[in-house]
């Protein structure tokens, strides 16, 4: 028996989400959507009592990065429904879309950004090449002009870090292996998919006896195992080096990561 507080067709739709949450990380629209929907179904009530707590709990998402991805997907929507999105190029990062989101209404937003795309400079082939850097100096540039009030920050970021999911650091030779985690990924869609052909054969005449609800329970299962499995942070025994004490490192078998469970098992003063 499950004690989930949602029913079986909300954990489908929660599953699917997650799932689009999960393998498009790459995707900031399609991950705004989802937690959109995850937001306003209420569907987070399993892991955490509020929706701020089910992204930091789940993903590992701050509430500040939650919301500025809910926000920079709602704005390429909105420019898609526009005339421009019909003509000219949508935002293709977060980076781009967030400096969009902080201007003051939908008008200026698609102003800018058709501004942006105009100006910006065109490649061999004559398209246009829309970096962050060029958006916000547009937007800086209306602000000037008395178009627009917005606080954007046209000033050079520096490169995000690769971090675990603690925080830490991930040394330069792991980060390939970090970057191979969506090959876990993969086999997660396609238990995902192969659920989803589950449900629909047991809702035919022909899967009377298939027991649909344990059958997924163990994809799930396996899911889990998968995703626990995958390199999730940096050997909290012997940071990455491989060798814990002189010795091949046991914790992380040497290789200098570890999966989801080994690093939540860890003491909190081996994982600072």
């Amino acid at each position: 028996m499950s004690d989930s507080s949602l029913t079986v067709g909300e954990r489908r739709k929660l599953a699917d989400l997650e799932e689009t949450i999960e393998r498009g990380m790459h995707s900031f629209v399609d991950v705004g959507n989802a937690l959109v929907e995850i937001q306003k179904g209420k569907l987070y009530t399993d892991v955490g009592d509020t929706f701020e707590a089910y992204c930091k709990k789940r993903w590992g998402f701050a509430k500040s990065h939650t919301y500025r991805l809910i926000d920079s997907a709602k704005v390429v929507t909105l420019l898609e429904k526009s005339p421009i999105g019909d003509s000219a190029l949508l935002p293709q990062n977060e980076a781009q879309a967030r400096i969009l989101a902080e201007l003051p209404d939908e008008r200026t937003q698609a102003t800018v950004w058709a501004k942006a795309v105009e100006t910006a400079r065109k490649d061999a082939n004559g398209s246009p090449i829309v970096t962050a850097a060029h958006v916000a100096k547009v937007a800086k540039e209306a602000a000037k002009n008395g178009s627009v009030s917005t606080n954007v920050d046209t000033k050079p970021k520096e490169p995000k870090p690769v971090t675990d999911a603690d925080g830490n650091p991930v040394p330069l030779a792991l980060q390939p292996l970090f970057k191979r985690a969506a090959e876990f990924e993969k086999l997660c869609t396609q238990l995902s998919d192969i659920a989803k052909a589950v449900g629909a054969l047991a809702e035919e005449a022909i899967g009377v006896h298939l027991h649909e609800q344990s059958i997924i329970a163990d994809l799930n299962n396996v899911k889990q195992a998968i995703r626990f499995a995958k390199p999730y942070g940096v050997c909290p025994y012997c940071k990455g080096g491989g060798k814990y004490k002189g010795d091949k490192c046991s914790s992380c078998k040497g290789v200098g990561f570890v999966g989801r469970s080994k690093l939540k098992a860890a003491p909190a003063e081996m994982r600072a």
